[in-house]
């Protein structure tokens, strides 16, 4: 397991129903083979403790269905353990007692459980729930809260480390519940001994014949890590850089305080730890840990050449390397690793950065850092808009462009760039100053670079824009003129509920640009504004008119348009505000909002289909819970109007599957429609019951089979592509759809963008 992502634990992962077949049914041709996986599947609710006549037994699966179900589990486990430990009392008390003994295997989690402090933690506390993840069926704590201390996180890890181990007992015996204490000490130590037995071959398969890129790797490394089966908590990081054949990673360590605190000697007896003893068990886990990663990376793809590895050990009081290498495919291959093997005696062939000293591992200096250009190189966050580089006609196809600068959304970064030059040449004297910025924008071809250097000058001259307020130049620069502060303004306005003065600035602002038809589309260009590179792919690919030039209007002039029709909506000027909506939409076409608005403006105009109308052009193209939840809200309502009431029960349930955070408002609203719709229900419609109402009442099933496979396309293409501004973005929306970790960890392995 990667960085898990905290979810809200009510978020129901609305892709596990139509987004579970449609995005991941797309993504996933690439499926883990893995037989060591046991699909967990509890049908139906068992006592966890069965009762034979030598002794009660403990069922795992049982246990975990009332923890997973629980909203206190660690109450469960309290309740657990005691019990455990008074029917083992009761059973030695002279005079016979009526009560089972618990098994060995029972009496060991309960020992462990208690170790782990869990008689003293409270639900209140430490709110947490427990989950089993999807990928390898582990157990996994969710804290409810934010900020744990760091005695709490080690006390959830350590009873999540013994469900663990108990859940392996549990598949590894024929019947955990007739092994011995020591049976179980010995399992113990076979677990960490055996470790690198999970990292056979389990590569991702493609139907592609392109050589794997980065979308490969970086999805095979995840698949990998989140399928191991360990029983500590993994938490990693990592980096790919497939051009140079390189993976790099940066583990966190398992901590002593996270081992139990008994073991089984080299004599066979039962011993109590000491803190070195627990330092000793973390550093065999450790260590055998870092060769399974580094066996799960040059599996992962033939094109990994090199794996980069460092071991972290982060607590309250110390943060160290405590393990550093750099190994090649070849020395890898070299190495004989057995169940028998000493890993210390591996580091040191493979000449790790590792100092040890009676089995206790003492911080080293790091090799590398993730952030080394080597693993990330800078070029990946080029600027799109001022790129010349041309795609491959893969990626050409799947972003639906030739050039990298056809993947645009910034009007406004060439302003940024030559403003980033000018700032570093700067000085004291406005004569110098004057000179230098308009020895940069003076002869520029941007008519809007120009401008924004006559802005800044004619301030500079005038006294109202500090020479030394770089912050205030820049916005000026980027983002100053009639429009940009007009909307400013307007933004006030309208909060302040001055509707008709917010209305007369936009009036005056647009004016002076529509009047000169600026930004309207001709014969040979098409001029739009996009909200991020996910709306850019799919206007590419769906809405452009091949035969045009596509150029990006201001931000600015979207959203005065949608504020000039937001302020005559408000006033009652419905046919007024109509038009601005109609242009806003077509300067922004895939803009939630900008939709949403020309929606509620023809319900304002008593045109209800035309405003259902165009609610369902928002889902043919929604890609995000976002819009498409509200989507669906606001076509429930729609829906009602027109007396279609169960395609708006239909539409209030989908919704839900994308805004679980509405389930209040969305519950109160259906509730009180079935009181005055007696035809309403609320009872809930299956998955097959939604589409088929939906589809019958001619409502797009969000997202679209069309925008999925767009969608999907892009993710991949621009990620190989190694455009990692337009990559990030895909990711993003993927994992927030999906709520799969492997999604989460992939984007987690795209570096930030670099300073400039």
């Amino acid at each position: 397991m990667m960085t898990r992502q905290e979810n809200n634990p009510e978020a129901k992962q609305p892709g596990r129903n139509r987004l579970g077949k449609l995005y991941p049914s797309l993504v996933n041709t690439d499926v883990l083979p893995d037989e060591s996986l046991d699909t967990v599947q509890n049908n139906q609710h068992v006592g966890s403790i069965d009762q034979t006549g030598w002794h009660t037994k403990l069922n795992i699966e049982a246990l975990s269905l009332t923890l997973t179900e629980s909203t206190t589990p660690l109450e469960v486990l309290k309740h657990f353990v005691t019990t455990a430990f008074l029917r083992e009392k009761d059973s030695h008390r002279k005079g016979g007692s009526v009560a089972i003994p618990p098994s060995d295997f029972e009496l060991h989690l309960a020992q462990r459980l208690k170790d782990a402090g869990v008689l003293g933690v409270q639900d209140i506390t430490i709110p947490c729930r427990v989950v089993r993840l999807r990928t390898n069926g582990l157990f996994y704590l969710r804290a409810n809260q934010k900020t744990l201390s760091f005695e709490q996180k080690i006390q959830l890890l350590t009873i999540e480390s013994a469900l663990n181990t108990a859940l392996f007992a549990e598949r590894y015996f024929l019947d955990a519940n007739m092994a011995s204490e020591l049976d179980l000490l010995a399992f113990e130590k076979k677990i960490v001994s055996t470790m690198m037995k999970q990292s056979r071959p389990r590569c991702a398969t493609t139907q592609s014949t392109q050589e794997d890129g980065e979308w490969v790797v970086r999805k095979a490394i995840s698949l990998h890590i989140e399928s191991l089966r360990l029983s500590q908590r993994l938490v990693t990081e990592f980096r790919t850089n497939v051009h140079k054949g390189i993976a790099a990673f940066r583990v966190h360590l398992a901590l002593p305080e996270q081992f139990p605190r008994s073991f089984l000697g080299a004599d066979g007896s039962v011993k109590e730890a000491t803190f070195d003893d627990l330092s000793r068990a973390a550093t065999v886990y450790n260590l055998h840990l870092g060769m399974l990663i580094t066996a799960s990376a040059f599996r992962s793809s033939k094109r990994i050449n090199e794996v980069w590895l460092s071991g972290i050990c982060n607590t309250n009081k110390l943060h160290a390397c405590l393990f550093s290498f750099h190994i090649t495919r070849k020395q890898f291959e070299d190495t004989n690793i057995t169940e028998e093997t000493n890993p210390l005696s591996v580091y040191q062939l493979w000449n790790a950065q590792i100092d040890e000293a009676d089995g206790i591992l003492h911080a080293v200096h790091p090799l590398f850092t993730l952030d080394d250009e080597i693993f990330c190189p800078p070029s990946r966050y080029d600027f799109v808009e001022s790129s010349q580089k041309r795609l491959d006609s893969v990626a050409a196809h799947a972003l639906g462009t030739d050039e990298v600068s056809g993947l645009s959304i910034d009007e406004g970064q060439a302003r940024e760039e030559i403003i980033t030059k000018i700032l570093r040449n700067l000085s004291s004297s406005t004569e110098e100053n004057v000179r230098t910025i308009l020895s940069y924008t003076a002869n520029s071809t941007d008519p809007t670079v120009r401008a924004a250097g006559e802005r800044v000058v004619s301030r500079f001259i005038k006294g109202t824009l500090a020479e030394d307020d770089f912050e205030a130049i820049s916005e000026e620069f980027v983002d100053g003129g009639v429009l940009s502060l007009a909307v400013t303004k307007a933004q006030r306005l309208i909060g302040e509920k001055n509707y008709q003065d917010a209305e007369l600035l936009l009036r005056e602002a647009l004016d002076s640009v529509d009047g000169n038809n600026t930004y309207t589309d001709t014969d040979t260009t098409q001029w739009r504004v996009f909200m991020n590179y996910v709306d850019r792919v799919l206007y590419n690919r769906i809405l452009s008119n091949p035969e045009k030039n596509t150029r990006l209007a201001p931000m600015s002039y979207f959203e005065a348009h949608l504020l000039i029709s937001i302020a005559q909506t408000l006033q009652g000027q419905t046919q007024n505000a109509l038009q601005h909506a109609r242009r806003a939409v077509e300067i922004a076409p895939l803009s939630m909002s900008a939709r949403l608005h020309l929606s509620h403006c023809l319900e304002e105009s008593l045109d209800i289909t035309a405003a259902a109308d165009e609610l369902k052009k928002l889902l043919l193209l929604a890609h995000d819970p976002e819009s498409i939840g509200f989507g669906y809200y606001r076509m429930a309502f729609f829906q009602w109007r027109l007396r279609h009431l169960k395609a708006a029960q239909a539409c209030y349930q989908f919704a839900l599957k994308f805004l679980p955070g509405a389930t209040f408002i969305i519950g109160t609203e259906t509730a009180i429609l079935a009181q005055s719709e007696p035809e309403f229900s609320c009872e809930d419609m299956n998955d097959d019951e939604i589409y088929a109402t939906l589809i019958e009442n001619q409502i797009p099933i969000a997202p679209t089979d069309e925008v999925s496979t767009i969608f999907l396309d892009g993710t991949r293409a621009s990620l190989d592509a190694e455009l990692f501004s337009v990559a990030k973005n895909f990711m993003m929306n993927l994992g927030i759809m999906t709520k799969d970790d492997v999604y989460f960890d992939m984007l987690n392995s795209i570096e930030g963008e670099p300073d400039r």
